[in-house]
């Protein structure tokens, strides 16, 4: 029975030992994974406060937006409204412009046809006027 028992304890013993270093390993696993869990925290910090300060930078750009550019934006589409509106009178003054400049050109040709009407008229004029002078001359009874 000591045999036995000593071949028992032997066994125990090794089972121990084999628990004992299981159980050594799994203490160097737990530090490595509590490490890495150290690490990952710092990471994760890290991670929140660049997040942090995204959302700080995403309310900047919405303010930025909101103050500046939807400001802008309307400026621009109320002068580009004025600008309609005033190409809409200009395009009607050119219409009345182009109106204008057919009817002076249109009085202009009108005047050069009565300049030409009116010298031929002045040349017929002097020449009856000649011929009445030499129907004069020759005649003077018939002088007015």
């Amino acid at each position: 029975m000591d045999e036995e028992v000593r071949g028992m304890m032997e066994q125990i013993l090794q089972k121990v030992s084999v628990i004992d270093d299981r159980t050594r390993i799994l203490q160097e696993d737990v530090a490595v994974l509590k490490s890495d869990v150290a690490g990952l925290k710092g990471r994760m910090d890290r991670v929140e406060d660049r997040l942090d300060e995204l959302g700080e930078n995403v309310k900047n750009v919405q303010l930025a937006l909101e103050n500046e550019v939807y400001f802008s934006i309307r400026t621009i589409g109320e002068g580009h409204a004025d600008i309609m509106y005033k190409l809409d009178d200009l395009i009607k003054y050119q219409g009345k412009n182009e109106t204008m400049q057919l009817r002076t050109l249109k009085l202009e040709a009108d005047m050069r046809d009565q300049r030409t009407d009116i010298d031929v008229l002045k040349n017929r004029v002097e020449k009856l006027g000649r011929f009445y002078e030499k129907i004069v001359a020759a005649n003077p009874e018939l002088a007015v």
